[in-house]
């Protein structure tokens, strides 16, 4: 059943990220015809984008609250040195009880909060969700559609009817 819960997560995640990458994708068989390196300059964008999208959406559809967990590192590590030092992130590293198993996690945060957000990835590693972690994905989803933006414009006023 946990197979089954984690395949169908996947599924789930897979079609609105399909849907997006569809918007690019479209359109690289139609230049590809004759170009074999558009094909790979094109399409290593999108599986990213695609893989990208996953994870966000298997990390938001598949998450639990947890209250009680143990703080492991009393004195976390500095992620972000270049930051001043008000804002500046730090790792900490928990034991959460889960299904009866201590199972040890880190996560980025500026203070040490007092619940987490845990959920299970698609190869079982229990991680955690920070905002960090939810802004880290959307910049890598956004970095990646002005890319794909970027070359279809390209290739469109290059390759495109003339």
């Amino acid at each position: 059943m946990k197979i089954a819960s984690r395949v169908a997560r996947v599924f789930a995640a897979f079609f609105p990220s399909a849907y997006l990458v569809n918007f690019f994708y479209g359109d690289l068989f139609i230049f590809t015809r004759n170009y074999q390196l558009i094909f790979l300059i094109w399409a290593f964008p999108c599986l990213h984008l695609l893989i990208t999208s996953i994870r966000l959406m298997i990390m938001l559809t598949g998450y639990q609250k947890y209250d009680s967990f143990n703080s492991i590192k009393n004195d976390p590590v500095e992620a972000c040195w270049f930051l001043p030092s008000r804002v500046r992130f730090k790792i900490f590293f928990f034991s959460v009880n889960i299904g009866g198993q201590e199972i040890i996690t880190s996560g980025l945060f500026r203070n040490e909060p007092s619940s987490i957000l845990v959920y299970r990835n698609v190869s079982d590693k229990v991680k955690i969700i920070t905002l960090a972690g939810v802004a880290k994905m959307i910049a890598l989803i956004l970095m990646n559609l002005i890319a794909l933006s970027a070359l279809k414009y390209i290739i469109y006023t290059l390759l495109g009817p003339k």
